[in-house]
């Protein structure tokens, strides 16, 4: 009888991930149409929106603080952000999910990263975009077209160009 109600259990658990899109992005989010809009803050308070940057190419990262794969993938979206810093066609936004601004901004700081950071404090980017896991990657096209929805982090620098190269062209 145990063994019996453990498998009735199992089933329902599996009956429920699968109804629920097996943890798939519950957004209305679809990659080849436009971009949701947002508006957030960065570390300095000065408020960023997608609208004001029609026109550039923009590789969204998605992390926390205390996600040991969004950490060990900084020093690659900051060795891109170097390369990049001179380049006006493509913006790099890192947003930090849920976190507190002290938090994000003391933890930037200690690793001394350049790159321009946002905070979703109160999670509307994450709930928009249909966020469950971190790292995330997203890439949005100049004329604001979602490209790209990755989850899960990059390897090395070259693993992020290739992507974001096949998902331009």
């Amino acid at each position: 009888m145990v063994n019996r109600l453990k498998w009735w259990g199992i089933v329902l658990l599996v009956v429920i991930f699968v109804l629920n899109g097996c943890g798939q992005n519950q957004s209305n989010l679809q990659i080849a149409k436009l971009a949701p809009a947002f508006e957030l803050k960065d570390l300095s308070g000065n408020t960023v929106s997608l609208s004001a940057l029609k026109g550039k190419t923009i590789l969204i990262n998605v992390w926390t603080t205390t996600c040991p794969p969004c950490v060990a993938e900084m020093p690659i979206f900051e060795a891109l952000q170097q390369d990049w810093s001179q380049n006006n066609e493509v913006k790099i936004l890192m947003i930090d999910l849920g976190e507190s601004k002290g938090t994000v901004s003391d933890y930037i700081k200690k690793q001394k990263y350049t790159f321009s950071v946002l905070l979703d404090s109160n999670l509307d980017f994450g709930r928009t975009y249909g966020i469950r896991y971190t790292p995330s990657t997203l890439i949005i096209d100049r004329e604001g077209i979602l490209r790209a929805f990755i989850v899960g982090p990059f390897k090395d620098k070259n693993s992020i160009l290739k992507t974001v190269e096949t998902h331009l062209n």
